[in-house]
C-alpha cells in the first residue's frame, strides 16, 4: 500500500529566487526512478514564499524554466516581498520571470541579523526514545544554525536501552552545550516538563527527533516573539523532508502541519479568526513539532498535562492544550513561516494507521480537558457541535476537501473512532496521574 502513485510522487527542491538556480535532473539515480514533477519551497532572502509545483516532463529542468513557473506561480507574493524591501513598482515589473539581483542588506534580513547581534538565551528540548539514528540527524542540523547563544537538552525518555545516552555523550565531545537526563516516566507531556525544569533559557523550543532544522529556523523563532506585546508562543512552518510514498502523501494531507506562509497572530481579541470552531480548533496555531514558548509562562500555567500526550493513555493532544492555554489565558500566539524544520514523514502504513488513530484520541481528549477544567463552556461546545460535526464529517469542510482520492477509507474510520475513545482515555490517563501522586510518586506538571 505505500508504492507511490507516478501522480503523488514528488522531488522536493529548495529554491532561493535571490540566487540563479542550477539545472535539476527529474532523475533519481540512487532508486533509478523518474520524477514527473517537482514540489519547491520557494524563498526570497531566506523568507519563504509558498510551495510551486514544477513541472519536470524533460529530463532536466533549466533554471530558466525553473524562475518562469515560479514566477507564474508566485508573482503576487514575490511583488509584494520586493515592495516591502523597498522596490519600485517599476523595477518590479521589469524583472517578472527573471531572478532577482543582489542588493546589499535587504530589509527583510535587518531584523534577524539584528537580533542575532543581541541574542536572547534559548534552549532547545529534544524528547527521544529509542530512535538514535533519527536523534544524530536532527542533532547534526541543530549544529548549523545561525544563531549564537543556546543550549540543547536532549530527554531520553523511558529508554529500553542506552543508545541515547551513547550518543549524547559522543555529542558532548564535540558540543559542550548539548545537555543529556534520563525521563523514566514515559510519556511525551512527562519529557518535555523534564526538559523545562532543567531550561535555563529565555525562550524554550521544542522539537521531535524526526525533524531536521533550517540553518534561521531558531532566529525566526525568537523573531517572533518581538512582533507584538504578551506573545508568549511562537510556531513555525513543518515541510515533508521526502514525498515518495502514497503513505507520505496521505500524511501530508492528514497532519496539516504546513499552515501557509504568511505570518499569522491569533488571540482573543482583535486577531480572533474566523473559524467557527475558535479557539478550540488548536491545531489551526501549530504543531508540537516545531514550537516555542517563553519560559516564564510554561512554568507559571505548571507545564504541559502529563495526562495528554504520546506515551499516555490519551496518546496526543499535550501541544493543543498548551496552544489554547496561551489564547485564553489573554496571551498571543505568533505563526512565523520563517522557522522551518523538514519533518520525516512515516514510510511504513502500519505506523501512519496507528498515528491516525492516536491522533484522533489525543484531539477528543484535549477537548475533554477543556470542559473538565471549565465546565461552564459546556454550552459553547453544544452551541458549537454542528459545525464540529460538519466539519470531521462533510467533504466539503475545510479538513476534507482537499483530501487525496486514494485516501484509505480504512484510516478515516480509524481517526473517527480514536475520537469516540479519546474522552474515555483522558478520563483513564487523569485519574492514572491522580493516583500515581497520591501514592507519592512525583509527576512532572
Amino acid at each position: 500500500m505505500s508504492t507511490p502513485s507516478k501522480s503523488q510522487r514528488a522531488y522536493l527542491l529548495d529554491i532561493d529566487i535571490g540566487k540563479s538556480p542550477s539545472d535539476i535532473s527529474s532523475i533519481d539515480s540512487e532508486i533509478a526512478q523518474k520524477y514527473q514533477r517537482g514540489l519547491a519551497l520557494v524563498r526570497l532572502h531566506t523568507h519563504p514564499l509558498g510551495m510551486v509545483e514544477l513541472n519536470l516532463a524533460e529530463d532536466t529542468l533549466t533554471g530558466a524554466n525553473q524562475i518562469k513557473q515560479i514566477w507564474a506561480a508566485l508573482h503576487d507574493e514575490i511583488s509584494a516581498h520586493l515592495l516591502q524591501d523597498g522596490w519600485a513598482i517599476e523595477e518590479i515589473d521589469s524583472l517578472k520571470g527573471q531572478p532577482i539581483p543582489h542588493k546589499p542588506s535587504p530589509r527583510c534580513l535587518q531584523a534577524v541579523k539584528n537580533l542575532v547581534d543581541n541574542p536572547h538565551f534559548v534552549s532547545i528540548i529534544i524528547a527521544t526514545r529509542d530512535r538514535p539514528n533519527k536523534l544524530a540527524a536532527c542533532m547534526q542540523a541543530i549544529t548549523q544554525l545561525e544563531y549564537p547563544k543556546f543550549e540543547i537538552i536532549i530527554v531520553d525518555n523511558a529508554p529500553k536501552s542506552s543508545a541515547t545516552r551513547d550518543l549524547s555523550r559522543e555529542l558532548q565531545t564535540q558540543f559542550p552545550h548539548i545537555r543529556y537526563v534520563l525521563e523514566p516516566r514515559p510519556g511525551l507531556a512527562n519529557a518535555r516538563n523534564c526538559g523545562l525544569q532543567m531550561a535555563r533559557g529565555t525562550y524554550i523550543a521544542f522539537i521531535d527527533d524526526d525533524v531536521t532544522v533550517d540553518p534561521l529556523w531558531l532566529s525566526r523563532l525568537v523573531l517572533g516573539f518581538s512582533v507584538s506585546e504578551h506573545v508568549a508562543c511562537v510556531t513555525g512552518l513543518v515541510i515533508p523532508s521526502e514525498l515518495d510514498t502514497d503513505t507520505h502523501v496521505w500524511f501530508e494531507w492528514f497532519g496539516r502541519f504546513n499552515k501557509g506562509f504568511n505570518r499569522r497572530m491569533f488571540d482573543l481579541g482583535q486577531n480572533r479568526i474566523e473559524h467557527p470552531l475558535f479557539p478550540f480548533a488548536a491545531g489551526t496555531f501549530g504543531t508540537g513539532a516545531n514550537m516555542a514558548f517563553k519560559r516564564s509562562f510554561l512554568l507559571n500555567c505548571g507545564g504541559f498535562d502529563p495526562a495528554l500526550g504520546i506515551g499516555s493513555a490519551s496518546r496526543g493532544g499535550e501541544d493543543l492544550a498548551m496552544f489554547y492555554q496561551v489564547v485564553r489565558s489573554g496571551n498571543k500566539l505568533i505563526y512565523e513561516p520563517g522557522a522551518i524544520v523538514y519533518h520525516s514523514h512515516r514510510q511504513n502504513y502500519q505506523q501512519f494507521r496507528k498515528q491516525v488513530f492516536d491522533y484522533g484520541v489525543g484531539l477528543t481528549a484535549y477537548l475533554t480537558k477543556i470542559l473538565i477544567e471549565q465546565p461552564s463552556l459546556i454550552f459553547t461546545f453544544i452551541r458549537k457541535s454542528p459545525s464540529g460535526l460538519f466539519h470531521i464529517f462533510s467533504s466539503r469542510s475545510s479538513k476534507n476537501e482537499h483530501k487525496p482520492t486514494n485516501f484509505p477509507r480504512e484510516l478515516t474510520s480509524l481517526e473517527r473512532k480514536g475520537m469516540l475513545l479519546g474522552p474515555f482515555a483522558y478520563l483513564h490517563s487523569r485519574w492514572d496521574v491522580a493516583k500515581r501522586k497520591k501514592d507519592g510518586e512525583h509527576v512532572s506538571q
